[in-house]
């Protein structure tokens, strides 16, 4: 696409927004701002709705941020009058020389998607971990050259709204129940998930034993030996042919438990996928991989308990990975933005070192809900806040561990996981040396 003397209309601001708008400038076109909630000024005009409608017919296509959903009223609308709307990943990706890695998935994306980069780079390879986990693929298309990658995370968000994105090969590390509050029903959030390998051209991997299994071409195991990269009694290897090679121990790893186990099988089936072969390298990559800021995080010994900051749990299947991850009884701290979402499995299969449940934020109701239908109620307490709860745990004497695990997205306090995960880092540091 020519992109020169386009008059493009970016629906949404923000980073992805922004990224978008720059491109398009940047290739000889014209960018236009329209905004729900932010009116403010800034480098690209800003329509109002009904400008917007006013002058549609000069606008060749659209460009939607992933907090816009395909029934927002202005995308309906433009897509009545034939406009275009494409998603941010698919305006990244029309622009790009460069060979890419898509990852998708309810959990691990993030860390799957850092591994691939850290063991591709190590090989030599310009890579960098793009999309969702911070940097619009747009802001790095026309840098990236042909013999690079872009290994980027995709969320259902985006990945709903995408038409022209392609990626060369990719992978979905799970599915679970997840944003039902904008997917509607599991089978929406599904399908949007599964999009991705029909917008695949090679390999799509996925774990041996999914129900989407017979959807991809490329599997990894953990406990069973396949074809490909699987981990059998503690050790992974590579298996090809009538050859099988040891990789290496799992508890050689730079990040442990199963979930990250499960990560790098993910990723070495990618990258052993992308490269033809197995490099010595990935290896070594792995041994000095660390985990995501914020994902099962150690925070240290408060008052004689160990405190972990889990807020990068934004899902029920998250937490309830990081509460098998501790080895001693735990206190839970839970709750957040409200989903809509149905905490009956999760307490129906709630494992007995979990001793007691402080409850806040907007979902505190369903949490609730889901305890009080499956006889858990005794194990929950409402507080206001993390620091309520807090103050509550340390004013009893105990050797569990904390996990403040939220099981779900941070936007009815905070604008992303990380600023909930500084906050309960600046709300534990008043409690060190009490």
């Amino acid at each position: 696409m020519e992109l020169r003397g386009k008059r493009v209309l970016i629906i949404g601001k923000g980073l992805s927004g922004n990224s978008s708008a720059k491109l398009v400038e940047t290739l000889g076109g014209k960018a236009y701002f329209y905004d729900d909630l932010d009116f403010t000024l800034g480098d690209y005009p800003q329509l109002s709705y009904s400008e917007v409608i006013r002058y549609s017919k000069f606008l060749d296509f659209a460009v939607v941020s992933p907090s816009i959903t395909p029934d927002h009223r202005l995308v309906k609308k433009l897509k009545e009058k034939g406009i275009s709307v494409v998603s941010e990943p698919d305006l990244g990706c029309m622009f790009s020389k460069c060979k890419i890695i898509a990852v998708t998935g309810t959990n691990g994306k993030t860390t799957s998607v850092e591994m691939i980069s850290k063991m591709l780079m190590a090989t030599g390879i310009k890579a960098p971990a793009v999309g969702n986990i911070g940097l619009p693929l747009s802001s790095v298309s026309l840098a990236l050259q042909k013999d690079d990658v872009a290994v980027v995370e995709i969320s259902s968000f985006q990945l709903e709204q995408s038409s022209c994105f392609k990626a060369d090969f990719s992978g979905i590390t799970n599915i679970s129940i997840d944003h039902i509050e904008r997917h509607k029903t599991q089978e929406n959030y599904t399908s949007a998930k599964l999009k991705l390998f029909d917008l695949t051209s090679k390999i799509k991997v996925a774990e041996e034993g999914v129900f989407y299994q017979d959807k991809s071409n490329a599997l990894f195991s953990y406990g069973k030996k396949i074809q490909g990269v699987y981990c059998q009694e503690g050790e992974i290897f590579y298996c090809k042919g009538e050859e099988t090679l040891s990789i290496m121990k799992e508890s050689d790893l730079g990040v442990k438990g199963v979930h990250n186990v499960k990560n790098a099988l993910f990723a070495l089936t990618l990258c052993i996928a992308y490269k033809g072969e197995y490099d010595i390298r990935f290896k070594e990559a792995l041994q000095t991989f660390t985990s995501s800021k914020f994902r099962i995080q150690y925070e240290g010994e408060y008052k004689g308990r160990k405190v972990y900051n889990d807020s990068k749990g934004t899902n029920i299947s998250a937490t309830q990975v990081a509460i098998d991850t501790m080895e001693e009884d735990v206190i839970l701290i839970m709750g957040g933005y409200d989903k809509g979402e149905s905490y009956i499995d999760f307490f129906k299969n709630l494992p007995l070192k979990v001793k007691r449940i402080y409850v806040c934020g907007a979902n505190g109701y369903k949490i609730f809900d889901g305890a009080n239908k499956t006889g858990k109620s005794y194990l929950l307490v409402a507080v206001t806040n993390p620091e309520t709860a807090l103050k509550e745990i340390f004013s009893k004497q105990g050797r569990e561990c904390i996990l403040y695990s939220p099981s779900t997205s941070s936007y009815d306090s905070f604008s992303d996981y990380k600023e909930r995960g500084k906050h309960f880092e600046k709300i534990l540091s008043a409690f060190q040396g009490d």
